[in-house]
């Protein structure tokens, strides 16, 4: 007789080609920033960021579904001991400024998606490894 089946370790999320479009392939931790300043946290599954609405599980195992209509933009954060990652090779350097005048800098592959975005950002300090960013939430864009 076979030993019983053991369920596998869930593996580390594959990360999305930045720029590609906005799926999000496995779970993640996330904080989305919402235009009028909110900001919420959790973890997404298997999410199309750059559909209409996508569900964040909370840390209390709440569940919500969060219009992407009102986002600025959704921090996707890499987990504990991971290093920064490096940039893409085909990525170029931007900078955003976003309507409420904060700045990201990092790289994208392609920023023509007409919803949205990844960027890597270029801070090591932060914890996030990618940004989905919205296109209708961002003042400027500058691409080098």
């Amino acid at each position: 007789m076979p030993p019983p089946a053991t369920a596998a370790p869930a593996p580390r999320a594959a990360a999305a080609a930045p720029g590609a479009s906005g799926a999000i392939a496995g779970q993640r931790r996330a904080v989305v920033h919402t235009k009028g300043g909110v900001v919420k946290r959790g973890t997404i599954e298997d999410a199309d960021l750059a559909g209409a609405a996508f569900v964040l599980h909370g840390a209390d195992g709440a569940r919500e579904e969060i219009e992407t209509g009102g986002l600025k933009a959704v921090f996707l954060m890499r987990e504990a001991g991971v290093a920064t990652p490096a940039p893409p090779p085909d990525a170029r350097r931007v900078q955003v400024t976003f309507i409420d005048g904060r700045p990201l800098q990092g790289w994208a592959v392609a920023t023509d998606h007409p919803v949205g975005f990844f960027v890597v950002p270029s801070d090591s300090r932060g914890q996030a490894d990618q940004v989905f960013v919205y296109r209708d939430a961002i003042r400027s864009l500058q691409v080098d």
